[in-house]
Parts: C-alpha cells; sequence; structure tokens
C-alpha cells in the first residue's frame, strides 16, 4: 500500500461525499497514460462488491490526470479504497498489459485484486480475452516497453527472428520502442540479435523514427549500420522527419547530409519542412529551417505562408477543448516559444 498523495486526497474526499451509505465501502478504480484516462466506481464490501455508475461530484477526471503528471511513483492504473470509518488504502499498478484499453485494463484490475466479475456476456467476454492476454507480458516486446534490460537479456537468446520483429499496435516492433525510449544500449542489444532495422512502422523505420524524435546518438549509430538506409531515408524524408524535433543540431545534419531545405512534399499538400515545423509550433525548428536558407515566402497548397501558419495556429490552440479522455498537455508543452515571431521577422526584413 501507499502513502495517499495530496492529489488523490482530493478524491478520497469525493468518495466520501459520493458514500451511498455510511456503512459502505467505495472502491475507485483508475487508469491513466499519457493518452486516456478512465476510471470505475465500486460499493459494497470487500467480496460483494458491485459495479457504479461513475457519477462522482466535482471532476474525478482532471485530478486523475494531475495526480499522473505529477506521480513518484511509475503507474498506469490505481486503486483507491475507502472502507467507512477508516483509512483509505491505495495500491498503485505498474504491470498493466499494454494491449488493454482502458476499460479492460480497469476490469483485469478488478478481477485481479477483488476477483470482482463484470456482469453480462459481452462484459465477461472481453474480461476473458484480458485474462488470456497477459501471456503478452512474457514478450521481448513488453520487456522493451518496461524498459527492462535485464528481462530484455533474459529473453534475447531463446527470441526468434519472428519475435524480434514482432509488431506490436500502437508501438511497432521491439527496436522502434528501443527507439522511443532514447535507449541505445537496447536498441544495440537488439541489433546485434539480428533485429530487422528495415521493418517499419507507421512507415517510418527505426532509423527515421530517431531522427523524427530527435535520438542523435541512435540515429549515429543506426546510419553506421547501414549508410544506404540513411541515405535512403534522408532522400524519403528529408527535413520532414524533424518538423516535431526540437534539436538544431539534427536539423543541421541532416542538412550537411544533402537534405532540401525548400523540399516540397507532394503527398502532404505541397508543404515544405519549413510549414510543418510552423504547423507544429515548433519554434527551434523554424529558426534552424530559416537559417539554413528555408523560404517564409513559399506557399503550399490550400496552405498559407509560414509566417502566417505559425500566427494562425497559436491562435488557435487557445481556443482548442481537450476532450476528457484525451491526453492533456504536459507542462512542458506550455513552454514553447513564439514560432511566429521567427517567421514574422525573416519575412518584414525581407520586405524591407
Amino acid at each position: 500500500m501507499h502513502e495517499m498523495d495530496s492529489t488523490l486526497n482530493e478524491l478520497q474526499t469525493l468518495l466520501e461525499q459520493y458514500r451511498p451509505y455510511p456503512y459502505s465501502h467505495v472502491l475507485l478504480i483508475a487508469f491513466c497514460d499519457p493518452i486516456v484516462s478512465s476510471y470505475q466506481l465500486y460499493t459494497g464490501s470487500p467480496g460483494q462488491y458491485r459495479r457504479e455508475d461513475p457519477d462522482l461530484p466535482g471532476d474525478p477526471m482532471k485530478i486523475i490526470r494531475r495526480a499522473y503528471q505529477k506521480r513518484t511513483t511509475e503507474w498506469t492504473g490505481f486503486l483507491l479504497a475507502s472502507p467507512p470509518g477508516a483509512a483509505p488504502t491505495l495500491e498503485y499498478r505498474n504491470d498493466l498489459n499494454p494491449l488493454l484499453d482502458a476499460g479492460q485494463a480497469i476490469d483485469w484490475l478488478a478481477y485481479e485484486v477483488y476477483r470482482i466479475e463484470p456482469d453480462g456476456d459481452w462484459a465477461k467476454q472481453r474480461l476473458k480475452k484480458a485474462l488470456k492476454s497477459e501471456t503478452f507480458k512474457s514478450t521481448l516486446a513488453y520487456a522493451c516497453i518496461k524498459k527492462n534490460t535485464e528481462a530484455v537479456l533474459e529473453r534475447l537468446p531463446k527470441a526468434s527472428s519472428r519475435e524480434l520483429d514482432r509488431k506490436v499496435s500502437g508501438y511497432g516492433t521491439p527496436l522502434h520502442i528501443a527507439c522511443a525510449h532514447r535507449d541505445l544500449e537496447l536498441v544495440r542489444l537488439l541489433v546485434e540479435a539480428g533485429a530487422d532495422t528495415a521493418k517499419t512502422h507507421n512507415r517510418h523505420t527505426p532509423l527515421e523514427q530517431a531522427y523524427a524524435i530527435g535520438a542523435l546518438e541512435i540515429a549515429d549509430y543506426l546510419a553506421r549500420i547501414d549508410p544506404q538506409a540513411n541515405e535512403a531515408s534522408l532522400r524519403k524524408g528529408g527535413l520532414f522527419l524533424v518538423a516535431n524535433c526540437r534539436d538544431d543540431s539534427l536539423i543541421a545534419s541532416i542538412v550537411r547530409g544533402g537534405a532540401e531545405v525548400n523540399q516540397i512534399n507532394s503527398k502532404a499538400a505541397g508543404l515544405t519542412p519549413l510549414h510543418m515545423a510552423a504547423y507544429a509550433d515548433n519554434d527551434v525548428a523554424v529558426a534552424a529551417l530559416i537559417g539554413h536558407g528555408a523560404d517564409p515566402s513559399m506557399e503550399g497548397k490550400a496552405r498559407p505562408y509560414p509566417a502566417s501558419l505559425c500566427r494562425s495556429v497559436r491562435k488557435n490552440s487557445r481556443n482548442r477543448s481537450i476532450d476528457r479522455n484525451r491526453r492533456e498537455p504536459e507542462p512542458a508543452e506550455f513552454e514553447r516559444r513564439n514560432a511566429a515571431s521567427c517567421c514574422g521577422k525573416i519575412c518584414s526584413n525581407r520586405g524591407r
């Protein structure tokens, strides 16, 4: 059991307000990750909990997301039990199967800890599938998702080529997962074991993914392994790979490799890398691209100039609402500087 932090104390207060009868136990099981959050309420007593409509007062979803963002213990789920006349108990869980959706994860936790079975045939079938998919936790991909190097070293000698290159929905191959974690050691282990560096996830090879997220050491390592693949990746994606990257040295590296700063992407409404960096509100990439000769006056098909795009994106972003079940921005995302000023200054200087 864990000590309650101040954020979840707020949630406990809501449970006290919700308690239907003075003698009722109230149990809240929550799931949260960077994308989705959800919760389910149960009342009754241990061994006799029944599912309730999640209708807590206040805004429990907001509290759960805030607790996740401020967490000091790694977790993707927790169980908060509020017995009558006694201190609440809190159990964090970081062993949820990443293949499960939020509802399945909550059903699995309810059954795993309290043996609560869902009502209805469909819900029972869903729990059955969740229990069956627990075998995924013994795979190489799961060890990579959990950044468990010890488990990876244990599984690699026994891993077939099929397991080495198995794609997991939403994650890609183990090599893609290692790149996403920016874990060079894990990348080396997988490559040396024979992982296929040409496999794609969301149309990106691991090398292209490393470029896209600005994992310079991994990109350099993979590029040295297969220089031809590196050349092909830069020729295919070029600076479009770094629209979301806030590393000007990576952009400079790709430009030195021969990428065209004003290349037009015919599959993306005729956008240039500068358009895409401006649309991502990436002031670092905007400034770096302009510094290497990107033209802010180039207009894409049915798109404004990059400078205009910067300003309109920032204006719209202030009015964009966030669905309660979708990801709320991390605090670091609010620290972006004004990319529009980068484009605007260049445009105004050129007009003099």
